[in-house]
């Protein structure tokens, strides 16, 4: 497998959601699409950074582990 791909699947890569709250403390999730509901691999949300500056971010979380893997992939 390509080193790049092994990175980015490597199991102790930091996440989506933990980059985020580091950045925006307060932020205000969003959820669901309106069309097909929420999808539990997605992190979206309107904050602001501790100077003061509004964001919108969006970000992928694959999970940690197996299980949180298959929850978030839509297997239950």
């Amino acid at each position: 497998m390509d080193k790049r791909l092994q990175r980015l699947r490597a199991a102790d890569r930091i996440s989506a959601p933990t980059i985020i709250q580091a950045l925006l403390p307060t932020m205000t999730q969003q959820r669901g699409d309106r069309l097909l509901g929420q999808d539990a691999a997605l992190t979206a949300g309107f904050g602001r950074t501790a100077t003061g500056r509004q964001l919108a971010v969006l970000g992928v979380d694959r999970g940690v582990d197996i299980a949180s893997r298959r929850r978030k992939n839509g297997e239950h």
